[in-house]
């Protein structure tokens, strides 16, 4: 289907439907794509009326590949499938993503295509992929080496998951129950966000699992090929597992979340007490043998894929750790290998086996950093696939359709890559209008390229060229944001007369009347952000208006495509109120009070109708009544989970010294207790200006049994 037919469509109001009779381009391009896929294993013309003998074809294939023998041995299509198993395995984005990706592979025959994609299926349907390493929950506990109490997390919390009605809920109750567990201070202050990557991972597992039956029996009962359907689903976004995770919520979910979350902090807090054998390890998929994994690393080389930004910001993330922790120990070389050669989520897979016999400590990075590498992929799963050579707009397409002054390279980026990044650009900017209907890029230009500030920011926006720099290895994900901070540009151009600096900081300096500047003040500042050069870079880049713009704009149109079941992780990496991304996006439901005042500024930087205002604020504004996990964040995040101020802990305190001790305890104790019944008032009271709202978790009940729940787990850690 051709990108440009698409746009042009989309703006003309004709659904998608229409495109064979628009484009012939559109048209040719469609038939060589089917081509591609009926080369490949795609479907055949016959019906295909059962497929246990399939799968357990698929299935025996997959032994195959496992079977230990000399690598010599394996054939590079044999050595390449069993990437495709390894990459399923370790979760590494959507299983259906993979499959459509191993349907379209050149380097695959399809004698190869064919037993490779029935194996991934009856795996995917079993519910084998997404085995997270339990060394990545090994500092849940807040030390590095208890490998016992990380198998018992895991276990609780894929249980959890799997045993929830909806695995969504299941996850849901997972990051409050952690949360919970974390202001009683029995887990780390990391816990939370180490189990909800493991929650992530085992509720997409769940729905990847339904999601492969659904498929199957469809197939079944229509008489098309699994692998026909798999594609057209996956253009229709009928696959749960590729939904959006930021999707918007039934009340009747939050309710099951909150209900189960309260049953779980118990069995979260026990686990600190737990002695004994731990659970046995979930059975996975065959691990891929360090001797095929290094010629899968040569093939991956040879095949030079363009590099995925989830995997080169976390094995950027971890550089320095690793290298601290595999310093004179067993697998430094294989450490080194890694750093220098994982960039796409192929090589990662390769790397990793590689990696399998180092010591301890490094593989419990590794084990870290594939997990995020897993979560991170998430944002990608409705990608369209792309292999050198498949259809791509040209600068001057996207010059006309954008109106933008230009699309650059710099001269290190492959040739071959090129079309790809196009490719990329378009559609994010296609999925962006959706978002801002009204945006408007005439005169900015886009360069793929070094920024000179590698290491500390991902993508850059020039002022003064109004040039929106993306380096190939950090770009993606961070399109909407430096759009964000385009629009900011275009507010001080248009409306205060300057080009060289961005309308939030000029009007906030020089135009304290202004409405635009007083809808800055009025944001409210964001959280500090995990990020390297220290405490003071953090606390300028949190309080900078630009910045907070940015990455509001950049959670909102996160927000926006998701309530239309839409993703695209080349334009944002957020996922949902929890997981930012690495553009560490702000989205609406992250932040009491930044509605309003955002939309106040959208209405300046690029206006939405009425209906979208009415709509957006309807949701996030003012007047909307909090969850109840809203609800418990705000009485622990006021009532603090750090050290208890007063109380001197000493060998043998004294009566005075205990009655002292004792007083302080009460005083602290008492003082959450006013601030639950202070956070459960405010909740009230926004409940009787919008009485519609409170059904499901938005019920008086269970918001009283979350903020019970939140203030008692603080007192217990008091």
């Amino acid at each position: 289907m051709d990108l440009l037919a698409t746009w042009h469509a989309r703006r003309r109001g004709r659904p998608a439907s229409d495109l064979r009779t628009i484009s012939v381009r559109g048209t040719v391009l469609a038939l060589l794509l089917s081509g591609a896929a009926g080369c490949g294993g795609g479907a055949p013309d016959r019906p295909a009326p059962g497929f246990s003998g399939e799968l357990a074809a698929g299935a025996r294939y997959v032994q195959t590949l496992a079977t230990p023998r000399p690598a010599s041995t394996m054939t590079d299509e044999e050595v390449i499938a069993a990437g495709y198993v390894e990459r399923l395995r370790l979760g590494l984005g959507s299983p259906f993503r993979l499959m459509e990706y191993a349907l379209r592979d050149p380097r695959l025959a399809p004698g190869t295509r064919a037993p490779l994609l029935w194996g991934l299926l009856d795996a995917t349907r079993a519910g084998r992929g997404y085995e997270l390493d339990p060394r990545a929950l090994a500092r849940i506990a807040g030390t590095s080496g208890e490998s016992a109490t990380a198998q018992m997390h895991l276990q609780l919390i894929d249980g959890a998951v799997r045993g929830a009605a909806d695995p969504r809920s299941g996850e849901l109750a997972v990051r409050e129950a952690y949360r919970l567990a974390t202001a009683s201070r029995t887990v780390s202050p990391t816990a939370p966000a180490l189990a909800a990557s493991a929650a992530a991972l085992a509720r997409d597992r769940e729905l990847a699992r339904r999601d492969a039956a659904r498929l199957l029996a469809h197939a079944a009962r229509s008489g098309k090929h699994p692998s026909a359907l798999l594609v057209e689903w996956r253009r229709a976004r009928r696959f749960e597992v590729e939904a959006p995770p930021g999707a918007p919520r039934a009340p009747a979910l939050e309710e099951a979340a909150a209900e189960q979350a309260l049953a779980l902090v118990a069995r979260v807090e026990a686990v600190r007490g737990a002695s004994g054998r731990a659970p046995a390890a979930r059975d996975g998929l065959p691990r891929l043998r360090p001797a095929a994994a290094r010629r899968l690393a040569k093939l991956a080389r040879a095949h030079s894929y363009p590099t995925q930004s989830p995997v080169w910001i976390a094995v950027h993330r971890y550089d320095e750790h690793l290298r601290r922790v595999a310093r004179g120990r067993a697998g430094t070389r294989a450490v080194e290998r890694l750093l220098k050669r994982a960039r796409t989520e192929e090589s990662l897979a390769a790397e990793h086996a590689v990696i399998g016999a180092a010591a301890e400590p490094v593989r419990q990075m590794v084990a870290l950093l594939v997990a995020e590498v897993g979560v991170g992929m998430r944002a990608y799963a409705q990608e369209r696939v792309w292999y050198h050579g498949f259809a791509a707009p040209s600068t001057a397409d996207l010059k006309r359709e954008f109106g933008l002054r230009g699309v650059e390279f710099d001269g290190d980026v492959p040739l071959s890559w090129r079309p790809y990044y196009r490719r990329v650009l378009g559609d994010a900017l296609a999925d962006l209008e959706i978002a801002v209907p009204s945006l408007d890029l005439r005169g900015a230009a886009f360069r793929f390229g070094s920024t000179g500030k590698e290491g500390v920011a991902l993508a850059i926006h020039d002022p003064r060229r109004r040039t929106i720099h993306l380096p190939p290895e950090s770009g993606a994900g961070a399109i909407a944001h430096e759009v964000g901070h385009d629009l900011d540009w275009q507010v001080a151009h248009a409306r205060y007369g300057t080009r060289a600096a961005y309308g939030t900081e000029y009007a906030i300096r020089n135009r304290r009347g202004d409405p635009f500047a007083t809808a800055v003040r009025r944001m409210p500042e964001p959280p500090e952000v995990p990020m390297r050069g220290g405490p003071e870079l953090q606390r300028r880049y949190a309080q900078r208006p630009a910045e907070i713009f940015a990455r509001t704009f950049d959670g909102y149109v996160a927000a926006v495509l998701a309530e239309r079941g839409r993703s695209n992780g080349y334009l944002t990496a957020a996922q949902d109120e929890f997981l930012g991304g690495h553009g560490l996006a702000l989205l609406p439901g992250a932040r009491a009070g930044a509605a309003g005042p955002f939309m106040e500024m959208m209405t300046v930087a690029s206006p939405l109708s009425d209906a979208s205002r009415r709509e957006f604020l309807a949701v996030w504004g003012a007047g909307r009544v909090p969850s109840g996990f809203e609800v418990a964040s705000r009485i622990v995040k006021r009532a603090g989970a750090g050290p208890v101020p007063g109380v001197a802990v000493r060998p043998a305190p004294g009566m005075v010294e205990m009655l002292q001790a004792g007083a302080a305890v009460r005083a602290e104790v008492a003082a959450v207790i006013a601030i639950r019944d202070s956070v459960v008032a405010e909740w009230s009271a926004a409940r009787s200006a919008n009485p519609l709202s409170a059904r499901g978790s938005r019920g008086e009940a269970a918001v009283v049994r979350l903020a019970n729940a939140a203030a008692a787990a603080r007192v217990r850690g008091i």
